[in-house]
Parts: structure tokens; sequence; C-alpha cells
């Protein structure tokens, strides 16, 4: 694999990257999108890219239009280099999206969805997905029925990835920004493991531990450390699920 690079401008890159491409769909609110102020430099590297308007780019932040320092970037690069391969991410998260807005038929869910056909369509195979998501829902002291909402989106989204044992990553909330009074949020966050279950269970990690800049978004460094721990999540259910194809040969 190529070294990786600290660049201000995109490197030279192949004009597609390779067909067996590790494809991971980024799905979730605005630590999703990234929030966070702009490094002067990031690390990019030729085997991570981001889908932009129908092709395969680069990954660099920021990858959403409207959106800042988030994980996408540093994610790419990290499950590429724990994997050797390249890997693209197809970014569909939007800022102050509540769990009800990532159903199917939402207009949110179905632009992902158009993303996911479109990438497909090109040959690329759907291999996991990435999910940050939570904080709107904490606003409402009903959010008791974020856990089924979850299951729901993640039912479907692997149906409409083509991949019914997709690994789905997500992270938990962190702490709670009003510093242990915000008993919603606290609900939302202990209620959250419940959501590990099925033959493929989702994976959690925490956040607990991770810095905001105004107690809601994860600073710079924050980002970093949350995209390197839903990339070593993410390979160590794709290397699982390698190792068990093999040994079913």
């Amino acid at each position: 694999m190529g070294i990786l690079s600290l660049s201000l401008c995109a490197a030279a890159l192949p004009t597609q990257p390779s067909r067996d491409m590790i494809v991971i769909i980024a799905a979730g609110q605005s630590n999703a999108v990234g929030a966070g102020k702009l490094p002067a430099r990031q690390i990019t590297s030729p085997h991570a890219f981001v889908w932009r308007n129908g092709i395969w780019l680069q990954a660099k932040e920021p990858s959403y239009s409207r959106g800042k320092y988030g994980p996408t970037t540093r994610f790419a690069v990290k499950l590429s280099r724990l994997s050797g391969k390249d890997v693209g991410v197809i970014p569909c998260a939007v800022s102050g999206t509540s769990i009800l807005k990532w159903q199917r038929g939402q207009k949110v869910y179905e632009n992902c969805r158009k993303k996911i056909s479109a990438a497909r369509a090109q040959g690329y195979k759907i291999s996991g997905i990435i999910f940050i998501q939570g904080e709107y829902d904490t606003r409402f002291a009903d959010n008791h029925d974020w856990v089924h909402n979850f299951l729901i989106f993640a039912k479907t989204i692997r149906q409409d990835a083509k991949n019914l044992y997709a690994p789905l990553i997500f992270a938990q909330l962190g702490y709670d920004p009003e510093d242990g009074i915000h008993l919603w949020w606290i609900q939302l966050r202990e209620s959250q493991p419940q959501a590990i279950v099925g033959r493929t269970p989702p994976v959690m990690v925490q956040t607990m531990d991770l810095e905001k800049f105004d107690g809601i978004h994860y600073a710079q460094r924050s980002q970093d450390i949350l995209a390197a721990r839903l990339a070593n999540a993410m390979w160590s259910k794709l290397s699982q699920e390698a190792g068990e194809r093999l040994a079913d040969q």
C-alpha cells in the first residue's frame, strides 16, 4: 500500500478505485457529518475514497458540502491501513436528524438509498455501515423507542445494501452536556446496549471519554479517535467474516 501523506491538496489518484474496494455507508447526524474546525493539514491516502455526485474522489474533510471536520476521512484511511485495500465511504449523514428520519420512506433515508443503488450499479458491493446518531432524540422524554427504530434501520439498510449480514458499527452517545442532570440523554445512552441483538448484532463503540467543543459536537482530536475506533471495530468484523468464509470452503 502507498505511504500515507499529510497534504493540503489532492494526491494523484487512479481513475477508479479497485473493484474489490471495501465500501462503507456512513449515516447519522451532525457528529457523523462533522462540526469541528478544519485543520491546516489532514492525513489522507490514495487508498481512501468518498462517494460524491456519482463518482469516487479522494477522501478529504469536509466530506459533506455543509460539513466541517468529521470522522469520514480518518475512518477510511485507518480501515485501508488495517485491511490493505482501497476503502470508499458513501456519506449519507444529515445534521439534526432524528432516528425516525432514518426509516424507509423518509427523505433522508431515501436519499441514502439512491446513493447506495448508484454505487452498486457501478459494480461496487457494500461491505458495512457506520452510524453516529442519537443526540437529537435526547430532546424528548419518550425516546424509549430509539432502540426499536434503530433496529428497523439496521434491517432495512442491510436489505437495501443487498448484504443482510453487513457489519453495522454505531457510536454510543457521549457524556451528558448538562453534566449528569439531562435525564433524557442518560436514558437514551443507557438504553443503547439493548440494540446489540440478532444474528449479526450491531457493534457499539464507546465515546464517553471524547472531548466536545460545545457540549454536543466532538472536537477534532475526538473525531480522529472515534474514526479509529469505528475502523478497528469494522475491520474486526470484516476479518472475522472472511475467516469464517474460508473455514466453510
